[in-house]
């Protein structure tokens, strides 16, 4: 629970502000008294309170709403002399008055405040300056949490809320511009590492030097980033300088260049360490051709291509340079073996290879380039027809005859060896470009429906084809099931016309089974089909539902007959139609009834909406509804008009209370005459109030014999004020007495007079004793009473006497009158 939530006005007006003291944790103990200081008195009560809209009740005397301000909640309140003392008789009233005096003296008036973090609820000081130190110490926590952000709200309102002036006002501003320059800092940083992470140093460093000089928290976190910064502008400075080196072909310099680029920086030393292995590779190549040049002159030219080739290998700048030596090397010794070996591959009838080691040699030899020329072309030749063979069996086999009868024909004319296959190939190929002309002749019919006549060319293909003869025996089988399946759509197309749909459905199912083609053809006719057998189920189901009045259900089995249809849907939305309409008309009956049951039970608001209700639903005894709605709405209206009548009675404003009741009475015709006696109590009422207020202008008058006759008959008129007339009417009877006693004149006559008065008493006394035969006070009166008769004469202040007596026979006419309320309520 924050501790704000302890301060509620209504946790405030709780009985007194000891009660209120003992109930707070013993942490708020201590700022609530020290807000109040000195001023606590013992059974004070809230008279004033001042705090946040939402926890304002208007509980005391004196209460308004005051907002946060820079983070703070305030509250003030001020407690004052208890509420119940003037209830005291006689001498209550002047210790009242006289607590009241010296609290004035007191300063007790005064309001006092607590004061509240509102964002956590937290109580903080009852005085204004030690707040906002308490906000500042909180500033300081986050701070030194590296939670800048929050700590800067928290200082600003430490410095906001503090009083002008105030001791560590400075402080509060310099804490605040500490974490804002704090979170600059952050900024700065952050925006360092972006140019760092994209390789833009030279900025980045600027960005931590400038966060360094800002920050006074977390400056070595900066030095850190600005090292690393200085680190990689090294590193790629020197690698700068190796690829100059690289450039210029000082390979071992450039070496050097990038092991030290390498072992400065943090981020890009694989970039670092590959360019100096690439380096150190050329240094190697470098080396390695120079051992193959020795080997070279010295004639051993096997050894030299293998230090070539290491050479090559290790070098990616000079790699074309230090092949041109390995292929200088090999030219000789391997233009004479790759002859020898087109000749054995030749042989073979390897033309291919043969032509390749051919003209390998060719390529290779400064000597011998003629006869390696007519190897060369006698190979080409065999190589060309037996690639043209090839691509004829690829096409063959690809279907592509026509192509194929090309090539083995360019076979035939180019071969001196093998040209009576080439001729036997072409023939094959020819007869099944004929057989391919007849099945696509079938399959024009085929798509034309013309499925007996597609059979046909499908048969000659058959007979054609040696290759193909299988699959065009299965076209062949293929247009028989299209007809036969043809045959049966055509019937269930006559079934389902004739609205036979379940006859339908059976034939195009078989069409189905049958086809290979157009199934879904026939199957979406299977479908349309199925889904009308379903929808006359459904509607079927519906029919019997509403024969058994049960509409809702009958409504689902015609919706879904609805969607499964697509040729009835009109007739299964009529039906749909007539039964909401049904279903309407008995929602509606219903929500009438349980209107009805609800109306006799007194429950009127909410028969008036199912009244309502039964109104939206039907077009169907609309006025029958709409009568009964407004004969409910009626009675709701009348109670609220007895309602308004009952505030009204009870604020003493008696004349606006009868017209309400009048209303209510005007607007029901149920509890009419209810309604008449309370607007009869009302008219008691402004009655009386009529008659006390013509008594008062008769006491003012000093007419208090007609003052008494007023107020007798106000206290006979009411109900409710019959204390308060009667107060009045003993005020004017004691004038009365008073009146015929100073006219007497006789002080023995006025001692008579207050013997009578005192017989009064005791008499009184006497008939109350009944009510409440245990109450001491009335039992005094009664001995008073029987002790001033018998003293009565000898005593010379009668009117004294009688001014007492009439005193004690108005308490004991109060004391009366409530035992006999009493003894009505037992």
């Amino acid at each position: 629970m924050k501790d704000i939530d302890y301060f509620y006005e209504k946790d405030l007006d709780y009985k007194n502000i000891d009660y209120f003291y003992d109930s707070l944790p013993s942490r708020l103990q201590g700022p609530f008294k020290k807000a109040n200081s000195a001023r606590i008195c013992t059974g004070n009560v809230l008279q004033g309170y001042r705090g946040p809209d939402y926890m304002c009740n208007n509980g005391s005397g004196d209460s308004s709403a005051i907002g946060s301000s820079h983070g703070v909640q305030e509250i003030s309140y001020w407690w004052g002399a208890r509420k119940d003392i003037n209830y005291i008789p006689l001498i209550g009233s002047a210790i009242y008055i006289g607590v009241r005096l010296a609290q004035s003296d007191l300063r007790e008036t005064n309001w006092n405040s607590l004061y509240f973090d509102s964002r956590t609820g937290e109580c903080l000081s009852h005085s204004k300056d030690e707040a906002a130190d308490k906000l500042n110490d909180k500033g300081q926590e986050l701070f030194d949490e590296g939670k800048y952000s929050e700590a800067a709200v928290y200082f600003d309102n430490a410095y906001q809320f503090c009083s002008s002036g105030y001791s560590n006002e400075k402080t509060f501003k310099q804490n605040r511009e500490n974490a804002n320059n704090e979170l600059e800092a952050i900024k700065l940083k952050e925006q360092g590492d972006v140019f760092f992470n994209q390789g833009r140093y030279v900025d980045a460093k600027s960005k931590y030097q400038k966060a360094f000089v800002k920050s006074s928290a977390a400056y070595l976190i900066y030095d850190e980033s600005i090292d690393k910064a200085q680190a990689e502008l090294d590193a790629e400075f020197l690698n700068n300088q190796g690829n100059q080196l690289f450039n210029q072909g000082r390979y071992r310099e450039a070496v050097a260049k990038y092991q030290e680029a390498y072992n400065k920086s943090n981020i890009h030393y694989n970039i670092y360490r590959n360019n100096r292995n690439n380096a150190q590779a050329e240094v190697d190549a470098d080396d390695l051709k120079v051992q193959g040049d020795v080997l070279f002159n010295e004639g051993r030219y096997s050894e030299a291509k293998d230090k070539y080739q290491e050479a090559r290998r290790k070098s990616d700048r000079a790699r074309k340079r230090y092949k041109e030596n390995v292929e200088q090397a090999q030219v000789e010794v391997d233009a004479e073996r790759l002859s020898n070996q087109g000749d054995n591959l030749f042989n073979q009838g390897r033309y291919a290879e043969a032509r390749a080691k051919y003209q390998e040699a060719y390529d290779k030899s400064d000597a011998a380039y003629e006869q390696y020329q007519e190897n060369i072309n006698k190979a080409q030749a065999e190589f060309d027809a037996q690639f043209l063979n090839n691509q004829g069996n690829q096409l063959f086999n690809q279907g592509r005859y026509r192509e194929a009868v090309a090539k083995y024909q360019e076979a035939y004319d180019k071969s001196n060896i093998h040209y009576g296959v080439y001729q036997s190939n072409r023939n094959n190929a020819q007869a099944e470009i004929d057989a391919k002309n007849f099945k696509e002749q079938g399959d024009v019919l085929l798509n034309q429906g013309r499925y007996s006549e597609a059979k046909g060319k499908y048969q000659e293909a058959h007979n054609k084809s040696n290759i193909a003869r299988e699959n065009y025996k299965e076209f062949v089988q293929q247009a028989q099931a299209e007809v036969d399946a043809e045959r049966l759509s055509n019937q269930g197309d006559d079934f389902f016309n004739q609205g036979r749909y379940r006859e339908a459905v059976a034939k195009y199912q078989e069409a189905c089974n049958k086809t290979r083609v157009y199934k879904n053809k026939y199957q979406t006719k299977l479908n349309k089909a199925q889904n009308e057998v379903e929808a006359q189920t459904l509607s079927n189901q519906g029919d019997i539902f509403v024969n058994q009045k049960r509409y809702r259900e009958a409504i689902q089995q015609y919706q879904a007959a609805h969607n499964k249809s697509s040729l009835n849907k009109d007739s299964y939305q009529e039906k749909i139609k007539a039964a909401r309409l049904q279903l309407d008309i008995a929602d509606a009956e219903n929500l009438n009834n349980q209107g009805n049951q609800l109306f006799n039970q007194g429950r009127y608001r909410e028969a008036v909406v199912k009244f309502q209700e039964a109104y939206n639903k039907s077009n169907i005894h609309h006025e029958v509804y709409k009568s009964n709605r407004n004969k409910a709405q009626a009675e709701v209206d009348a109670k609220n008009f007895k309602e308004q009548g009952d505030v009204l009675l009870n604020q003493g404003r008696y004349s606006e209370a009868k017209g309400k009741y009048q209303e209510a009475h005007n607007k029901s015709n149920i509890a009419r005459e209810s309604y008449k006696e309370f607007v009869e109590q009302a008219q008691v009422e402004v009655d009386a109030e009529r008659l006390s207020n013509q008594g008062d202008d008769f006491f003012n008058q000093g007419r208090y014999r007609e003052a008494v006759a007023k107020y007798q008959e106000a206290c006979n008129k009411t109900r409710v004020n019959k204390n308060k007339y009667q107060a009045k009417l003993n005020k004017a009877q004691i004038e009365v007495e008073a009146e015929t006693l100073s006219n007497q004149g006789d002080i023995f006559d006025r001692s008579d007079e207050a013997r009578r008065t005192f017989q009064q008493v005791l008499d009184k006394s006497k008939e109350f004793l009944k009510f409440l035969p245990k109450n001491h006070k009335l039992k005094h009166y009664e001995t008073v009473a029987l002790l001033k008769i018998e003293g009565n004469q000898l005593c010379n202040q009668g009117l004294a006497l009688q001014q007492s007596g009439l005193q004690l026979l108005e308490e004991a006419q109060k004391l009366g009158q409530q035992g006999q309320y009493q003894q009505a309520d037992i």
